[in-house]
């Protein structure tokens, strides 16, 4: 919806991600922009989700909210595949699967400041603003 990328035969973010959670057996309660997934609070108050802070671990299944100034504003929404903590000050990754990004899988460092907190690397003029979890993700960082 109000996608002005939208063309046809093109798989749009909100698509990719809307398909894995439905394949999965667990059908996303709200879809709209991209965007909106962070912006309408419904995951921070859906049954089965959590909206998480976007200096927490992300974790495998999580979907990244991510806010641009870019297409009107209505952000993108990346999976996440793959997830290597940053130990010893050396930063770790986060791997994720997306549609119309630079690329099908991407990767980006994950660090963590002197607060503890941690911050996923993003592209120019990207933000990470919350990663939403349905409940039966794994719930323990992987080592």
């Amino acid at each position: 919806p109000n996608c002005t990328e939208w063309q046809q035969g093109n798989l749009q973010c909100v698509m990719l991600i809307t398909a894995a959670y439905g394949l999965a057996g667990q059908p996303l309660p709200y879809v709209g922009d991209a965007i909106t997934f962070y912006t309408s609070g419904a995951y921070a108050n859906a049954a089965g989700y959590e909206q998480i802070s976007p200096y927490s671990m992300p974790l495998p299944g999580d979907i990244v909210v991510l806010d641009s100034p870019y297409f009107g504003g209505i952000g993108h929404v990346v999976l996440v595949v793959d997830v290597q903590p940053p130990q010893n000050g050396k930063a770790g990754y986060v791997q994720f699967a997306q549609a119309n990004g630079p690329g099908p899988l991407n990767q980006e460092a994950l660090t963590q400041d002197s607060h503890g907190n941690l911050h996923m690397a993003i592209w120019p003029n990207y933000t990470v603003k919350a990663y939403i979890r349905h409940v039966s993700v794994l719930t323990t960082p992987p080592s």
